[in-house]
């Protein structure tokens, strides 16, 4: 078989990630009735703080080893990998039943400051349960991914989604469980993939039991800098629904939430092509002048491509909402073109956090700019949501995401400079929001109440013009990534 270019490996990776990702979302969209008619808005939002708080604690326990993982697979000597892996996966298991272990003796402080309101047993139980086997699950996909091995990744996390959804079918809708349901699902089909994801690498022969404490010293030394960073990241996305459990309701939180999950469509393609941009700009930043400009040629297409769903996921928020949601969650709507704008934005940090985490010396100071953007979310969090509720949480993100990405730019271009492409991105994204002006100010000047079919169809012939000049713009890449795709599913 032909060796694979540089863009043709990582669009295909990306094809790999992408079945798995609309698959994944469509799982989640369908699933949106079940969560909205299901479980209240309020139940919704205490779901979303426990998540979220999994989530947080999730990267502690991983201790930022994920950039390890993805720095030195690479570069480690063919047989020594698999001891590598072992290496990494022993420091991550010991440091998660410490973290979880402080969590438990913390239980009261918890209870009381982050926790107002909500039951102990089961609900933040479960919650403490799920970070250790989604620790170890979130460990087996970034391996999988440090070896740019889309179709297992893919297999793993449509085996996932589908286990929560079934599990979330049968203790949500069928047992009548509530937020206790979910957070049973959730834990259970963590538990199976966590399980399912160590037999596989040890069959494999990717883990071995050995360790080296050099590569357990090395790992560490290059992760740990990196923990603030990651933290703060998800610490800021977290602090909205915080603010609005105590100035506003649970209920605010769980309406926020599905704004959240709405805007999160645009990770049918974020989520895919970041997975596989990652390793591949690693790879194409040791390959000189030319790997430097395959990487501005890529971000641009990829930039062009998060502006055209972000304006069509903007467009027919308010639609799909009305068909698929209950009552109280329709006027999430509003929120959803703030928020996805602001993961649009974010492509141009992700690309120079690249950057930054490849030069090692850097990398030790990018906490610098997460930190900075943490407390400025604090800061912009606290007043925007305090003086306009749920509007105010949609433009803290969009405003921590602006503040977040201009300060790593600014750090980027004077320790690691890349031709990313800034001012065609910026172009791009000043249209796009022209364009989503233009098409989203009939909904925004009239009411909630009903859909109307002329605003629709007006929105749909926006939708068809500019796709028609995206075609005609990018029409070569757009061919190749046809052909890769059929010589992917012919097996050629």
């Amino acid at each position: 078989m032909k060796p694979l270019s540089p863009f043709e490996k990582v669009i295909s990776n990306s094809i790999f990630f992408s079945v798995g990702t609309v698959i994944g979302k469509i799982v989640n969209i369908a699933m949106l009735p079940v969560y909205t008619y299901f479980l209240t808005d309020i139940e919704y939002g205490i779901v979303n703080t426990l998540t979220g708080f999994s989530t947080i604690l999730c990267i502690v326990t991983m201790l930022s080893l994920r950039a390890s993982l993805m720095r030195f697979y690479g570069t480690t000597k063919q047989q020594e990998k698999p001891i590598f892996i072992n290496t990494v996966l022993c420091v991550i298991i010991l440091n998660t039943f410490l973290v979880i272990g402080a969590l438990f003796i913390l239980k009261d402080w918890l209870m009381k400051s982050i926790f107002k309101g909500i039951e102990f047993w089961p609900l933040v139980f479960f919650a403490l349960l799920i970070i250790l086997f989604t620790t170890l699950f979130t460990a087996y996909q970034t391996i999988l991914q440090a070896k740019q091995e889309g179709k297992k990744y893919t297999i793993s996390n449509m085996l996932y989604m589908f286990i929560h959804a079934i599990l979330n079918i049968l203790f949500i809708v069928i047992l009548k469980r509530g937020a206790s349901g979910y957070m049973i699902s959730l834990l259970l089909a963590n538990l199976f993939l966590a399980f399912f994801g160590i037999a596989q690498l040890y069959l494999s022969g990717d883990i071995v039991f050995k360790i080296n404490w050099n590569y357990a010293k090395k790992a560490i030394r290059y992760a740990l800098p990196i923990v603030p960073h990651d933290l703060s990241n998800n610490v800021s996305e977290y602090i909205s629904k915080v603010y609005l459990n105590n100035f506003l309701s649970y209920a605010a939180t769980g309406i926020f939430s599905i704004a959240s999950q709405v805007s999160g469509m645009m990770s049918l393609v974020q989520t895919s092509l970041n997975l596989a941009f990652h390793p591949w700009f690693n790879e194409q930043m040791g390959a000189g002048e030319q790997g430097r400009k395959n990487i501005k040629k890529f971000s641009l297409f990829v930039f062009t491509i998060y502006c055209y769903f972000c304006m069509g996921l903007s467009f027919f928020s308010k639609e799909a909402l009305f068909l698929l949601a209950a009552d109280e969650y329709h006027g999430a709507w509003r929120l959803v073109p703030i928020i996805a704008l602001g993961l649009v934005i974010r492509f141009i940090y992700y690309t120079h956090v690249l950057a930054i985490l490849y030069n090692v010396k850097a990398s030790n100071f990018i906490s610098v700019c997460s930190i900075s953007g943490c407390l400025a979310n604090c800061v912009s969090s606290y007043l925007f949501i305090k003086f306009m509720g749920l509007y105010g949480a949609a433009f803290a993100t969009i405003a921590y995401i602006l503040f977040l990405t201009v300060i790593t730019v600014l750090y980027c271009n004077k320790y690691c400079k890349v031709d990313f492409g800034l001012s065609s991105m910026m172009l791009s994204l000043l249209i796009m929001i022209a364009i989503m002006g233009l098409g989203l100010w009939p909904d925004y000047m009239g009411h909630d109440n009903n859909i109307n079919f002329f605003v629709t169809t007006y929105k749909a012939l926006i939708t068809i013009i500019v796709t028609g000049g995206i075609l005609f713009m990018y029409k070569k890449q757009i061919q190749q990534l046809w052909i890769l795709f059929r010589q992917k599913r012919g097996g050629k």
